[in-house]
């Protein structure tokens, strides 16, 4: 399984050990890592100095580039299969990609159907395969909101954002959140960066933010998972109970 690779990492194994392809092996371009250390071994083994010095010469660029390359893009290239949020090193967290996620495609029949508790349905359960999934929180506040559902429109509105939902214009201006739009909290909601100032506050100053809150489904996952770690459930039933949860 590929790991999450650090650019801080990669850069000083570049810096210090790139003629022989160290920060390559790392960032797993076995073939690159390969040939630049079977060329610093014919520069040895013939006496080519030269050759040696332009080898740790373009490690050393290599290095300065990787340093000062965004963690967007660092992800982007050799994080290609994880979703990182994008903190400070130590504080890392990463989950991996969920492609294709079918509920998202049929709660989206559904929505476009009008059928809003349906396509809530399916979000949800599109959330348990993906929980840090931007997409699936939006369209979930949009359908909370279209059910004057504000605390729940809020709920994850709130997370769409904080998991890397990038369109905030649209959270001003999209129809479907006209209802929460006109609700007291809004205006401390896009003041505080559209985030909520205090998870645990009450209705009156926001949003209400508790296990009591979240969707059923994904409080039932929540207590199979507590089951499962206390072994009170094998990991047979466990899958037999989720299978049954997700339909």
């Amino acid at each position: 399984m590929t790991s999450l690779k650090n650019k801080y990492i990669a850069a000083i194994l570049a810096v210090f050990f790139g003629a022989f392809g160290a920060h390559k092996f790392y960032l797993d371009k076995f073939v690159s890592g390969l040939i630049r250390l079977v060329l610093f071994t014919f520069f040895f083994l013939w006496g080519y100095s030269f050759g040696r010095e332009v080898l740790f010469m373009i490690g050393f660029v290599e290095g300065i580039i990787l340093l000062l390359m965004s963690y967007d893009n660092f992800n982007e290239h050799y994080n290609q299969n994880m979703d990182v949020s994008n903190r400070p090193w130590g504080k890392v967290t990463v989950t991996p990609k969920v492609k294709n996620n079918p509920y998202l495609k049929t709660g989206n029949e559904k929505y476009k159907e009008f059928d809003y508790t349906g396509a809530i349905e399916d979000y949800t359960k599109g959330l348990v395969i993906n929980p840090h999934d931007n997409v699936l929180h939006f369209n979930l506040a949009c359908a909370y909101s279209l059910t004057e559902d504000s605390d729940k429109s809020f709920y994850h509105l709130n997370k769409a954002v904080e998991f890397g939902y990038k369109d905030l214009e649209n959270i001003k201006t999209k129809d479907d959140l006209s209802f929460i739009r006109v609700q007291p909290e809004f205006e401390n909601f896009v003041k505080n960066n559209f985030s909520t100032n205090n998870p645990n506050q009450t209705k009156e100053g926001g949003i209400e933010e508790n296990s009591e809150e979240l969707p059923d489904l994904l409080g039932q996952i929540k207590i199979l998972n507590q089951k499962r770690e206390k072994g009170e459930l094998s990991d047979d039933d466990y899958f037999e109970e989720r299978k049954k949860l997700l339909g």
